[in-house]
């Protein structure tokens, strides 16, 4: 595959892990308690599966990401739901930027 074609890819697979996070994922957090898990779990380990699949093609950022979704996974069985709503936003920000044109410049310590 050529680096544009690939580069397509990577920027597509961040958009549509981008767009499950924040359609699907985030929104079911504020699910009814009693309905949260059933809701929350399927979508998270959706997510955090797709980041593991395609990491690879974002660079340094993949690497990052699947750490995030490892840390989103332990805030999510610990019932941290404020952290985890946090850290998903943090995620789906660096989905959206790696979305427009491929993976976006490191800004060094305290950048995101």
């Amino acid at each position: 595959m050529d680096h544009r074609r690939q580069s397509g890819a990577a920027e597509r697979a961040a958009w549509d892990t981008y767009f499950a996070v924040t359609t699907s994922l985030i929104p079911a957090l504020g699910a009814e308690l009693a309905r949260r898990d059933a809701a929350v779990n399927p979508r998270l380990g959706a997510v955090v599966l797709r980041i593991r699949r395609y990491e690879t093609m974002w660079g340094e950022h993949g690497p990052m990401l699947a750490s995030a979704g490892s840390s989103a996974l332990r805030l999510y069985r610990h019932g941290e739901w404020s952290d985890l709503a946090a850290l998903l936003a943090a995620i789906a920000e660096r989905l959206y930027l790696l979305s427009l044109r491929g993976p976006p410049p490191c800004q060094g310590p305290g950048g995101r």
